[in-house]
């Protein structure tokens, strides 16, 4: 090993890239000007490619220019273009930083100045309608229902889309379902809300459910109540109580 290492201490002195490659020529025979195909069979040698056909379709793909992808909902508009635009109708202060407004098509707008980030604007809009509002025994598919809507997609937009818009938009979207009330709240920039008003507006209007997405919440909540069913405690608080 002592001899090994002080023969290749004095020949690394003296190797170059030259010497690489000058003996790499002669090791392939000059044969390297072109790529080797690999194959295991005799068919897949048949149909091989020749050095010339090789050659030719790599300036083929090299000279070949593609168009530029261009994503579906980059400049999609989200909003119902024959949607009208409300006006207010009246102004009411309640509070410092805190204005009720009336607008013409009857909605009432809270706004109210936050102390939070300047540069997001938050939009929530509620509804008079939780889960209470239905049998008990639906609370649960209520609740499902609330998963699958949030991770779907919205009008013309599929899920994976509508995330790519929303981020595109610098706008984030989240609901909660309670007794009494839900909460649709979106996150925009001050500076471009538009998006954000978009937004609100499909998912009241327009929202769909991805199969997918539904079949994978139930199939959840089925392996979730299989797993409660196994464990002896809970099933025995559950026929106590």
């Amino acid at each position: 090993p002592e001899e090994t290492y002080q023969l290749s201490k004095r020949l690394w002195q003296q190797i170059t890239v030259q010497s690489l490659a000058e003996k790499w020529q002669q090791l392939r025979k000059n044969q390297d000007a072109f790529w080797e195909q690999m194959v295991n069979n005799e068919l897949a040698a048949k149909k091989a490619l020749s050095p010339a056909a090789i050659l030719a379709l790599e300036k083929e793909y090299a000279n070949k220019k593609l168009a530029a992808y261009i994503f579906p909902g980059r400049n999609l508009s989200l909003t119902v273009d024959a949607d009208p635009q409300a006006e207010i109708s009246s102004k009411e202060t309640l509070a410092e930083n805190l204005t009720s407004l009336t607008l013409s098509n009857g909605a009432r707008v809270i706004l109210a100045k936050s102390a939070g980030e300047e540069q997001k604007l938050q939009i929530t809009a509620v509804s008079n309608k939780g889960d209470l509002s239905f049998p008990a025994q639906q609370k649960s598919l209520i609740a499902l229902a609330n998963k699958a809507v949030s991770g779907s997609g919205v009008g013309e937009l599929s899920s994976s889309s509508l995330k790519r818009w929303s981020a595109e938009n610098s706008v984030t979207m989240s609901s909660k379902v309670s007794g009494m009330n839900t909460l649709l709240s979106v996150s925009a920039r001050t500076n471009n809300p538009e998006p954000g008003f978009q937004l609100i507006n499909q998912r009241i209007t327009h929202s769909t459910i991805n199969d997918n997405i539904w079949a994978s919440l139930q199939n959840a909540q089925i392996q979730a109540l299989k797993t409660l069913d196994q464990r002896p405690a809970e099933k025995f608080a559950q026929q106590m109580y």
